[in-house]
């Protein structure tokens, strides 16, 4: 009896177990942030310094990089993303929301895969 009792806790906690394997590890960066309509500048901060960004809406890679001074630059349509080399965070800048509408993007870091922030401006 004690020998199922066992195999059945074993076998009960493997989706506790193979769920943290795939959880993604953010370094201490949101997941999301929401930018203010009237646009704007929001500075987050995590626990390690970043590099390049790629951003992406609709599954396409959009957007333009270039390096100025110590600071990674990412720019698209309404969306600035800077990424100091010599600090642990990363400055979203968004212009004014144009007739209400919701803009939304989702970034990532090279050499993070598993690092994306959604970021939303309504």
């Amino acid at each position: 009896m004690r020998t199922i009792t066992l195999a059945m806790a074993g076998v009960l906690s493997m989706p506790l177990f193979i769920g943290s394997c795939f959880e993604r590890n953010q370094h201490q960066y949101p997941e999301k942030v929401v930018l203010p309509s009237e646009g704007g500048t929001v500075t987050v901060r995590g626990g390690t310094t970043l590099g390049l960004v790629d951003l992406y809406e609709n599954g396409e890679w959009v957007g333009m990089k270039e390096v100025i001074g110590d600071t990674f630059y990412t720019y698209h349509d309404w969306l600035t993303v800077k990424t100091p080399m010599n600090a642990p965070e990363v400055i979203f800048s968004a212009k004014p929301l144009e007739e209400g509408r919701r803009r939304m993007t989702v970034i990532s870091f090279i050499g993070y895969d598993e690092l994306e922030i959604e970021v939303i401006q309504q």
